[in-house]
C-alpha cells in the first residue's frame, strides 16, 4: 500500500512539472520571455527606444564620495563626469564636448574645465546613443538618439548661495535670525576669481563665524555646497560656546538653494565639546531661510 501511494505521488509530481514547462502544444503559459511558451517574443525586453539622455556630475577628485548632480550652469574650475543614462546591453555611445578633439565612446566621460578656458563661453555637450543591433525590434528612428546640453560657466564667486539669509531652525521655528555665507578671493580683481576661504556666520544663531573647511575640499555646484567641517574663528567675543562647553564645530554640512535662488536649505551637525577630541553632544539641525539684502 505504501508503495502504491509513493508511486501515485511521483506520477502527480511529474504531471505537474510537465504542465508547468509548457511542453505540450495545447498548453500555453503566456510568458513572452520564456522560449518554451507559445507566445514567446524575442523582442519582449528590447522594445524600449534608445535614449541619449545623460547627467552631469561635479566630482571632488580627492574624495569621490562628494559628487553632486549639476544643471547646465556650472562653476569654472570644475571636474565634470558625463554619464549616459541608457544602460541597455548593446547600446553604443559617442561623446563630443566643445569640439571634435574632446570625444569618447565610453558610457561615462570625465573632463576638467579650467576657468581661463571656459569662463563665459557656452560649451555644447553632445551624446549620440545607438542600438543598431536591435533592428528587428525597433523602428529605424528608435535605434539612435542625440541630446545636446549647453553648459554655461561662471566664476566660483557667482554661486547662488552667497549672501545673507533670514530664517530659523526647524527645531526652533519661532527664533528668526540672519546667517551669512561669504568668502575671500585668492586674487581679488582677477579675470577668473577663485575662492581663498569660505565662511559661515551665525548659522546656529550663536554669533559665530566659521571657516568652511577649504582644506577638506568642499564641493561646489552653482546652487549647492557640501563640506565636511567648519571650524570656529577665534577672537574677542567671537565663537563663544554655550555655557558648560569649551568649543563648537559644524560637520557634514549641505547647502542647497531653491530653483528661483531666493530661499535656502542647510542641513548640518552641530557638535559641542567639553574637552578636545570627541564631541560630548551632537545636534542634527536644519535651517530654512529667505534671501535678504
Amino acid at each position: 500500500m505504501k508503495r502504491l501511494i509513493y508511486a501515485t505521488a511521483l506520477l502527480a509530481a511529474a504531471a505537474l512539472l510537465l504542465g508547468s514547462g509548457c511542453r505540450k502544444e495545447d498548453d500555453d503559459c503566456f510568458d513572452e520571455g520564456n522560449p518554451r511558451c507559445s507566445n514567446y517574443d524575442p523582442c519582449h525586453n528590447r522594445r524600449t527606444p534608445v535614449s541619449a539622455a545623460f547627467e552631469v556630475l561635479i566630482v571632488n577628485i580627492f574624495d569621490e564620495r562628494y559628487t553632486l548632480p549639476s544643471g547646465d550652469t556650472v562653476l569654472a574650475n570644475s571636474y565634470l563626469r558625463f554619464v549616459a543614462l541608457d544602460t541597455t546591453p548593446g547600446t553604443t555611445y559617442l561623446w563630443e564636448v566643445g569640439s571634435s578633439q574632446n570625444t569618447s565612446v565610453s558610457r561615462a566621460y570625465f573632463l576638467a574645465f579650467i576657468c581661463q578656458d571656459v569662463l563665459g563661453a557656452p560649451i555644447p555637450v553632445r551624446l549620440i546613443a545607438a542600438r543598431l543591433a536591435d533592428s528587428d525590434c525597433l523602428a529605424e528612428h528608435e535605434r539612435q538618439d542625440t541630446v545636446v546640453r549647453r553648459l554655461q560657466f561662471l566664476p566660483e564667486t557667482a554661486g547662488a548661495y552667497w549672501g545673507r539669509w533670514e530664517g530659523a531652525l526647524d527645531s526652533k521655528p519661532d527664533e528668526v535670525f540672519t546667517m551669512e555665507l561669504h568668502y575671500t578671493e585668492q586674487s581679488p580683481g582677477a579675470a577668473c576669481p577663485a575662492l581663498d576661504f569660505m565662511y559661515i556666520s551665525n548659522l546656529p544663531n550663536d554669533m559665530c563665524q566659521r571657516e568652511g573647511g577649504m582644506g577638506d575640499m568642499p564641493i561646489f555646484t552653482y546652487d549647492q555646497i557640501v563640506f565636511e567641517r567648519a571650524w570656529d574663528r577665534r577672537g574677542p567675543l567671537v565663537c563663544l560656546p554655550p555655557s558648560g562647553y569649551i568649543d563648537t564645530e559644524l560637520k557634514n554640512t549641505s547647502v542647497e538653494t531653491s530653483a528661483d535662488k531666493d530661499s535656502i536649505l542647510i542641513r548640518f551637525e552641530y557638535h559641542l565639546f567639553t574637552s578636545g577630541g570627541v564631541a560630548d553632544r551632537k545636534e542634527d539641525l536644519v535651517f530654512r531661510g529667505r534671501r535678504v539684502p
